[in-house]
């Protein structure tokens, strides 16, 4: 189970849990539940449980968000090629 701590500054009905959750109140919850509690003013990771839950989640979101946008990674720039040294003192002809 991961923990999750209750920041919003007041008591929180929670209907997913179908209880009230009070304030500074830490709960525990499956990790896959982890992200719906991602509102950081309201809802704090407490325990490396929730936090990996947490990171994975959102990595799968935005993963699954560029896939359904077809956005693709940008490839690395190409280095600008070096311009070779010139000498550019006029030459008497």
């Amino acid at each position: 189970m991961a923990k999750i701590r209750n920041v919003s500054g007041e008591d929180r009905f929670v209907p997913s849990l179908s209880r009230l959750v009070m304030d500074g109140q830490v709960i525990e919850v499956d990790p896959e539940q982890v992200y719906a509690f991602t509102q950081s003013a309201i809802w704090e990771a407490v325990d490396k449980a929730a936090q990996t839950a947490d990171l994975e989640a959102e990595a799968d979101y935005q993963a699954r968000l560029a896939e359904a946008e077809g956005i693709t990674p940008d490839p690395e720039p190409e280095p600008e090629p070096v311009a070779e040294a010139t000498d550019n003192t006029p030459q008497e002809g």
